[in-house]
């Protein structure tokens, strides 16, 4: 049965707008079984999908390989366009699908994701949670904890300039920390390659809403060797401190070039990210498509 969107479900007028057949399609999908497409790569490039107002480009695919955020690849067909509600912004374009939905709920927002999808088949690799009771998680956890605390110092400018202040050492010494998110996907290149991505929160003491830190960033591990990228350090508030800043759902490879596409949770809302691995680092590659 195709799903039933529970928001603003119109007919939508289609427009042949020029799509090439061979571009690869990348969309997420919503609990409520909403397909939103995200992007497209034309081999080179990643391109606004062409989703804007009542304007659909021709050959947006009828089959998609979904992989969900936890459990095995699968495939869904693509049903009717509708529009929905983004709250703040102009309302999206999706698509209906035949996958079952686990939600009708219209009053959350960003709307909780059910896994990525992509046009044709693919070499996609899962970002799934690490087993942190592991030897090697918990070795890992501890150097991430060690250049954490560096940072804090390291990075005191910031803290001074969103806190006033850097927090005392023995303030330092007593927050507690949460792992917000430890996540890990296998690379391409050989078997003992693989791409971790981290979220940290300390939470300072304080009587009423105290300042929190929160680090994040990425690990590449190959055999008998490993390196942080792309990590950076923030301070805020108690009530901010608990959103994550990023979900990546995993890594894609085309074209010979490795991409990470990522969910991007700020305080309010949510955007998509897209990020390519070069020369040891994640380089921003997003189209303007939020």
């Amino acid at each position: 049965m195709i799903a039933r969107a529970t928001i603003i479900s119109i007919l939508l007028t289609f427009s042949l707008l020029s799509q090439k057949k061979n571009d690869v399609w990348c969309a997420v999908v919503r609990l409520d079984g909403l397909l939103v497409p995200l992007s497209t790569f034309d081999g080179s490039h990643w391109n606004m999908p062409g989703l804007s107002g009542f304007q659909i480009p021709f050959g947006v695919p009828e089959d998609w390989y979904f992989w969900p955020v936890t459990g095995p690849k699968s495939m869904i067909g693509r049903g009717t366009p509708v529009m929905f509600e983004r709250p703040g912004d102009p309302p999206g374009v999706a698509f209906l699908t035949d996958f079952c939905p686990q939600t009708t709920r219209t009053d959350v927002y960003p709307y909780p994701k059910a896994g990525i999808a992509f046009g044709q088949q693919v070499l996609f690799q899962q970002m799934l949670p690490t087993d942190t009771s592991q030897p090697s998680a918990k070795r890992l956890i501890a150097r991430l904890l060690k250049i954490f605390n560096r940072r804090e110092v390291t990075d005191s400018s910031k803290a001074i300039s969103f806190l006033g202040y850097l927090p005392s050492a023995q303030k330092r010494k007593e927050a507690s920390v949460t792992i917000q998110f430890l996540g890990e996907t296998s690379g391409y290149s050989n078997a003992h390659e693989c791409f971790y991505y981290f979220e940290f929160i300390k939470h300072y003491p304080a009587k009423d809403c105290g300042p929190t830190s929160m680090y994040k960033g990425w690990v590449h591990q190959t055999q008998g060797d490993s390196s942080c990228f792309n990590d950076d350090i923030s301070f805020g508030d108690c009530d901010k401190g608990t959103a994550s800043a990023a979900r990546p759902y995993g890594s894609v490879l085309l074209n010979g070039r490795l991409f990470f596409v990522l969910e991007i949770i700020p305080y309010e809302g949510e955007t998509w990210s897209i990020l390519e691995w070069r020369d040891k680092r994640l380089v921003d590659v997003t189209p303007a498509m939020n």
